[in-house]
């Protein structure tokens, strides 16, 4: 026993409490677990066995609180949001939806029922009421309407035959004025007409007058820059025929360069043509001898063996008509 003593050295203070922190983590977490292992399936099939739709209703909670607490942690925490956005999502899905279901959503919805099912009657009798209650205004605006009705006709006769006499007055007026209006317009139209004529006519005149002002200053203007333009024409005549005759000599040693240039060119060209004509003719002479030669013995060989065919057949020939003979 002393020897185990002396080989575990006793442990300071500081790491027992390491020890005692890291086992109080480590049971809190194994106590989360089987709480959330002990409490999902109940939870869940209270919650989402019911209807279809709180399924649907649990995954967008869901995918909405994974979305919101990672763009409220991010900034913080950086890359561990998504971890932690991820088990957040987890925890609302199998607990934070079902207990929001079970204590807030299941209640109301029990007692939205239990108020629909005691304000129904109540509903009833108020529809039936009002229903009531506008039957009888309508029949009392029908009697009212009724009753109304020849009044209207004879308040409606009276203001027509009001705007009958209003009109038939004010056309009789209208027309008296503009009997007593049509002489002093027709006036003012001769006075005017013989205003705007004198107007006319003096302006007229005006236009006249400048306008041989403006001919003669223009004709002025002309007989000085004729003058002018003769003398640029004449000089500007000058200088293109200056400077085509200067191309004409610039363009004729150009060709008598080009003439002196090409010359020994064209010679050595047509030498050049001359031989390769002459070793043709020459080549095409000797092609010909060889070919006649070819030619020649071809014949020679042909009569050859034509004559020694045509002996051995007048022989075959001769013993066929005498075979007597051998």
């Amino acid at each position: 026993m002393n020897e185990r003593e002396n080989k575990n050295p006793p442990k300071g203070w500081l790491l027992k409490l390491a020890e005692l922190f890291t086992k109080g983590i480590l049971g809190g977490l194994m106590l989360f677990y089987l709480l959330w292992e002990n409490t999902t399936l109940p939870l869940q099939k209270k919650t989402y066995e019911k209807w279809n739709i709180l399924i649907g209703l649990g995954q967008l909670t869901t995918i909405c609180s994974m979305i919101w607490f990672g763009i409220k942690l991010f900034p913080t925490y950086s890359l561990w949001a998504v971890p932690a956005a991820v088990l957040i999502g987890i925890l609302t899905y199998s607990h934070g939806f079902p207990m929001l279901y079970l204590v807030v959503l299941s209640p109301a919805y029990r007692f939205l029922r239990w108020a629909l099912r005691r304000l129904q009657p109540l509903l009833r009798r108020a529809f039936k009421e009002s229903w009531r209650f506008f039957k009888r205004l309508y029949s009392r605006l029908s009697r009212f309407v009724n009753w109304l009705s020849p009044y209207a006709k004879r308040f409606w006769n009276w203001l027509a035959d009001c705007l009958k006499r209003f009109w038939s007055w004010l056309d009789a007026v209208l027309r008296q004025l503009w009997n007593w209006l049509a002489p002093h317009v027709k006036r003012f139209c001769t006075w005017f007409t013989g205003w705007f004529e004198g107007v006319w006519s003096r302006v007229k005149i005006c236009l006249h007058r400048f306008w041989k002002l403006l001919t003669g200053w223009l004709g002025r203007f002309w007989n000085w820059l004729e003058p002018k333009l003769n003398k640029c024409l004449h000089w500007l005549s000058r200088r293109v025929a200056l400077i085509l005759a200067r191309l004409r000599v610039k363009l004729s040693s150009l060709w008598s360069w080009i003439e002196h240039l090409a010359y020994p060119l064209w010679v050595w060209m047509e030498t050049r043509c001359k031989h390769l004509i002459m070793r043709l003719t020459v080549v095409a002479s000797q092609v010909m001898v060889k070919l006649g030669a070819w030619l020649r013995a071809l014949a020679d060989t042909t009569s050859k063996w034509a004559v020694e065919t045509w002996q051995s057949l007048s022989v075959v020939l001769e013993r066929l008509k005498s075979p007597g003979k051998r």
